[in-house]
């Protein structure tokens, strides 16, 4: 299995330490940890291969630093207490967590990188450069698409309230259910936004 390379950007030591924390436990990673847009600069000049970007760090928000990752093709997520809405509109693009994020969600993102990254390894040493690219992006749509097909089925239930996800004090299970359901529709339209991103390539 690939060891992936991991920006992660957060200032909050704790939940740097559990991002961290989720994303060993979950792919072979190699993690850097900075709490500034500056320090994180300074490591990419080795490349990473995916970046989890608070967005209100030490020295002002990663805005800047998302659209570097941006022309680089370097997949990256926001993590943040504010909602997307805040993000610049050529930024929304991207995946978007809210805090505080759930282990779930940064394990669908890394799984998603590995499975994108592999692919490239595996047709870096194969012809024709223009048809493997377009095989890398066939690949990360079907998971993208599965990804989709498991988030809807997850709704169903959830909605229909015949999942019990845990036990509570009362109205607590409740009160789960409606976060978990709204935290999967909300992950809906960002994903049909990358599909579509990623189907247009070209």
């Amino acid at each position: 299995m690939k060891t992936l390379r991991v920006l992660i950007v957060e200032d909050e030591p704790l939940l740097a330490m559990d991002l961290e924390s989720i994303v060993t436990d979950t792919v072979s990673a190699a993690v850097i940890v900075k709490s500034s847009v500056a320090g994180a600069k300074e490591v990419l000049d080795t490349p990473v291969d995916v970046a989890i970007l608070d967005v209100d760090v030490t020295n002002g928000k990663t805005f800047d630093l998302a659209r570097i990752l941006d022309l680089e093709h370097i997949p990256y997520a926001f993590v943040s207490g504010s909602g997307a809405d805040q993000l610049p509109l050529e930024l929304q693009k991207a995946p978007f967590f809210r805090k505080p994020v759930g282990r779930p969600e940064i394990e669908r993102l890394l799984k998603a990188v590995l499975a994108s990254s592999e692919s490239m390894i595996q047709k870096s040493t194969e012809p024709h450069t223009w048809r493997n690219k377009m095989a890398i992006r066939d690949d990360f749509v079907r998971h993208l698409e599965a990804e989709m097909a498991e988030i809807k089925q997850h709704l169903r239930p959830l909605e229909s309230g015949t999942m019990i996800i845990r036990q509570g004090p009362p109205g607590f299970m409740a009160d789960v259910t409606a976060r978990e359901v709204k935290n999967l529709k909300d992950a809906l339209p960002r994903i049909e936004a990358a599909l579509a991103q990623y189907r247009n390539m070209n």
